[in-house]
């Protein structure tokens, strides 16, 4: 009996990196693999779970975007300039 397996992925809350402006905001149209894993998480709906805590917490502050991610997602292994939101 031959047992498949589907593949596992680490779920990666991301947010973008700050700006040098002054004061610092954060730039949501970086390119992903600019942006800072805050998390790590088994599942996506704990990944969302955790984003929308996040940005409730940050709603107010500088960084307030935050993205879930697999670690599989090819765009954070990109040299292209795609912000993760259009």
């Amino acid at each position: 009996m031959r047992c498949s397996r589907a593949a596992a992925f680490i779920w990666l809350l991301l947010v973008p990196p700050l700006t040098n402006d002054v004061p610092p905001s954060s730039d949501p149209h970086a390119p992903l693999p600019h942006w800072e894993v805050e998390s790590s998480l088994e599942t996506a709906d704990d990944c969302e779970t955790a984003r929308r805590e996040f940005e409730a917490f940050y709603q107010e502050a500088l960084m307030f975007y935050g993205v879930c991610v697999s670690d599989g997602d090819p765009r954070l292994n990109s040299d292209a300039d795609e912000p993760p939101f259009s």
